[in-house]
């Protein structure tokens, strides 16, 4: 505590966490407790496509006659719990989802997914994720979005 009556201290918390700091009081000082503070602790997510025929900066190439796959992790693993993907197609200057479904994790919190040969016309488009925890005790989390062309 400094001249002034102020703590300040950092926390790394593992799981959602709330806090009251009570102070006993001493000489010239009076006790006091302050309210409930709440520190949100996120999962970790990330992202990143697979078996691309090229790259072109931040966009993966590949053909129309080979499959998109697209891997996600969630840290720390809730397996068993599902992942939302969602796939973007990028036309006439807009974003539009064209696909969304949930997969589960595995026993690493990972998930891999692929879109079949064939079944994207040439464009560009992105994958996102999204992880929500059933039990609440971190807060869910979005992977950066993944870019890619599908080229003849």
């Amino acid at each position: 505590m400094d001249a002034h009556g102020l703590v300040s201290f950092i926390v790394a918390p593992r799981l959602n966490t709330k806090y009251r700091f009570v102070y006993p009081g001493e000489e010239g000082w009076f006790p006091t407790t302050s309210t409930i503070g709440t520190v949100r602790v996120r999962v970790l997510m990330a992202a990143k496509l697979l078996r691309a025929a090229a790259r072109d900066g931040a966009w993966r190439i590949y053909h129309t006659d080979q499959p998109v796959f697209y891997a996600a992790a969630v840290y720390p693993p809730y397996p068993g719990e599902y992942v939302e993907v969602d796939l973007y197609r990028y036309r006439d200057g807009v974003w539009r989802q064209i696909a969304t479904d949930d997969f589960r994790q595995d026993r690493d919190g990972v998930i891999v997914v692929y879109v079949r040969a064939g079944a994207l016309r040439p464009g560009r488009y992105r994958f996102s994720s999204w992880f929500e925890p059933s039990s609440h005790d971190r807060e869910g989390n979005s992977a950066p979005y993944r870019y890619f062309r599908v080229e003849p």
